[in-house]
């Protein structure tokens, strides 16, 4: 039997090629649970929510907010990745 049908999962990466997965490394790392996340850099729940399952690519706006209240990231990786970095 198959577990991928039981079991669905979603790729991921190792490099936090996505931005979900950068979104969800930041988040982990700040020590907050979502809500509390959201509050800190001053985000609607809803739109980090829409990041973090997918449904909304995580744009310049949201990646200014996280910036801002946490200079160590750096803008450039958290919005493009990796891969774009020169």
């Amino acid at each position: 039997m198959d577990d991928r049908n039981v079991f669905p999962c979603y790729p991921r990466s190792n490099n936090f090629y996505y931005g979900y997965e950068r979104l969800e490394f930041v988040m982990r790392a700040s020590g907050l649970n979502a809500p509390a996340f959201a509050r800190r850099i001053g985000c609607d729940f809803n739109t980090l929510m829409e990041v973090r399952h997918r449904r909304k690519p995580l744009d310049a706006e949201l990646v200014r907010q996280i910036h801002l209240h946490y200079p160590q990231i750096d803008p450039e990786w958290l919005l493009r990745g990796p891969a774009e970095r020169l």
